[in-house]
Order: C-alpha cells, then sequence, then structure tokens
C-alpha cells in the first residue's frame, strides 16, 4: 500500500504516515520536541502506541493523534529501550494505558534514565550555552541551520526538565508478546541487546509493517556506545527473514527492510577503521580525524560517526597483564 501523508491531526513536533488503514508513523520534525519516531496502532478493540517521546509536549500530542485516529486512548504503550527520546512522554499516559517493555529495559529506566534525567537537570544550560557558542562560530549556513534545529529541541527539552517525571513500565516481557484485537495481531519480540543492552520492535504480520526503534536508523548515523555492535549486526540479520513491506526506524524517514543491511555495514565500516588504525599504531586522537567514508557522507548526525569510533577505540583496548 502506497504511504500518504496524514493531514490531520497535526504537530509541531511530528508529522503522521498512514501506512495502512489503522496503522500510522508518527515522524519527529527537526527541532521539535519529539527526537524519535513513534507509532500509532488501531488493534480493533484498544489501540497501542509505540514509543512516547523527548518530551511530554510531544507526547501530548501523540496522545491526541492516537485519539483522534482510533476513537480512543491506547491501551498499551510499548517502550522500545530505555533512551530519554522513547520514554519520557510516558507520563503523559494516564493510569488506562498499560507501559510494557523487555524486563531488561525496565531496569535500565529505572537506573540510567533517571540518573540521565537529574544530570540533564544540572548540565542543560551549560550544554545549551556551547551549543549557542558552536552557532555563533559556525559560517557554513547548512550547518548553522542543522545546529539551530538542535538548539531549538534542546531547549524544549530544557523547558520540561524540571517538572519531567520517568514512568516506569508497568508490564514487562522478555523474548516475545503477543497482543491481539479484533483487527490484527501485533507482535512484540526482542532477541536481547544491539543499540542498548536490550532492544524490542513491533510486527505486524498482517499489514507486513514492522516499527524497529533504533536498532533501524534510515540515513542517520546509528548510536553506537550503549550497545553491543556485533549483537546489533546480528538482531538486524534475523529480522531480515520477516516479512516486511514497510519499516519504521526510530530515526529518520520511513525505510523498508533493504535499510538494514546498510546499518550492518556502516557498524562494520566503524569497526574496520578502528581496527585498521590500531592497526597502524595511531592513538584515538588520530583515528577521530578519520572522515566519514563517501558512502555514509550524506547521512546526518555525523555527531555520532565521532562518539562511534571513540567507542570503538576504547572497547578494544588491550587488557592489561594481569
Amino acid at each position: 500500500m502506497m504511504t500518504t501523508s496524514q493531514p490531520s491531526p497535526t504537530s509541531e513536533h511530528f508529522t503522521l504516515e498512514r501506512l495502512a488503514d489503522g496503522v500510522y508513523a508518527a515522524i519527529a520534525a527537526a527541532g521539535g520536541g519529539a527526537v524519535c519516531n513513534a507509532g500509532i496502532v488501531d488493534l480493533g478493540d484498544e489501540s497501542l502506541v509505540f514509543d512516547t517521546f523527548q518530551t511530554p509536549a510531544a507526547a501530548d500530542d501523540l496522545l491526541a493523534a492516537c485519539r483522534a485516529l482510533t476513537g480512543r486512548d491506547p491501551a498499551y504503550v510499548v517502550n522500545s529501550h530505555w533512551h530519554g527520546d522513547h520514554v519520557h512522554g510516558n507520563l503523559v499516559f494516564g493510569p488506562h494505558a498499560e507501559i510494557i517493555a523487555t524486563s531488561r529495559t525496565r531496569e535500565l529506566m529505572a537506573t540510567l534514565a533517571a540518573a540521565e534525567i537529574a544530570e540533564d537537570r544540572d548540565g542543560i544550560e551549560a550544554f545549551i550555552a556551547s551549543q549557542e557558542a558552536r552557532l555563533g562560530a559556525e559560517t557554513d549556513d547548512g550547518k548553522r541551520h542543522e545546529l539551530e534545529l538542535r538548539l531549538r529541541a534542546n531547549r524544549t527539552y530544557a523547558a520540561c526538565l524540571p517538572t519531567l517525571e520517568l514512568r516506569l513500565p508497568d508490564r514487562t516481557f522478555d523474548g516475545a508478546l503477543s497482543l491481539g484485537g479484533r483487527r490484527r495481531s501485533a507482535q512484540l519480540d526482542s532477541f536481547g541487546g544491539g543499540h542498548t543492552a536490550s532492544d524490542a520492535w513491533l510486527y505486524l504480520p498482517d499489514d507486513r509493517i514492522l516499527f524497529f526503534g533504533d536498532l533501524l536508523f534510515v540515513n542517520v548515523h546509528p548510536y553506537l556506545p550503549d550497545g553491543d555492535p556485533d549483537e546489533w549486526i546480528a538482531h538486524l540479520q534475523r529480522i531480515e527473514a520477516y516479512d516486511v513491506a514497510r519499516a519504521v526506524p526510530g530515526h529518520g524517514p520511513l525505510g523498508t527492510l533493504a535499510n538494514a543491511p546498510l546499518v550492518c555495514d556502516y557498524i562494520a565500516m566503524c569497526q574496520r577503521i578502528v581496527s585498521d588504525a590500531r592497526a597502524a599504531g595511531k592513538a584515538l586522537d588520530e583515528t577521530l580525524q578519520t572522515p566519514v567514508p563517501a558512502a555514509f557522507a550524506h547521512w546526518e548526525y555525523d555527531a555520532f560517526f565521532g562518539a562511534n569510533l571513540r567507542f570503538l577505540y576504547q572497547r578494544q583496548q588491550p587488557q592489561a597483564a594481569g
């Protein structure tokens, strides 16, 4: 089925894309408070929301969209993993909504995500000031525009931090969980960690649609430092066996299953750069001067490229003799 833009409802934080009758992707708008992509699924008797954005303001609009498109509040809200841009909107969905995640993701939310909010409260103003300084020094128009959008998003995040509360999942699963309705069935799957220590995705077999969370980035540099790159590649290779026509990434525009091998190629490329640098005796600082290879030069958020090389270089650090 061809994907068409959904004209209503609207939000400054995301655009809605209709993937099938009763299935919508909420694609994050640059500079808004969503940051990640999300999903809305009408199961028939009940509705489901997949991921809840970076800010409650964006999640408010996601809830309103679910009501308008399905005629009801969601009964289920799924968190694909612990990162704040996927879970901070949980508190918007009232007690009638059951928050679902893997058991490991719940543990990581209670520890890492909670600590991250506290750290961000202390450091967000200094971070914004550093971005403002970078913007003031930047002369390239394209890079200035990108910095302006990031600043806008971070200011939106800073505004919600004083009152931001983390709502943990009510229900956990490991491996797989089926959620059925009279209209369609939904399958939650997790093979363990890859992007983080635990990642889950949502598969709609009748519609051939898969919401990947951050296991899939489309035309955006993926972020490696919180996960296991080898496991990430293995999980994507297993998912390639699914019958998928449309793929909703955690970040970037809508894609297909053909985008999964590109993420594998990107991860393997970063690993080769670091392995070759170490074999040549290059220090970390010299390795970080490596330009983005041409195949990925058009991908957005290249700041992750340097972070990924740093992580892999340190991960390959030779162990000291006992």
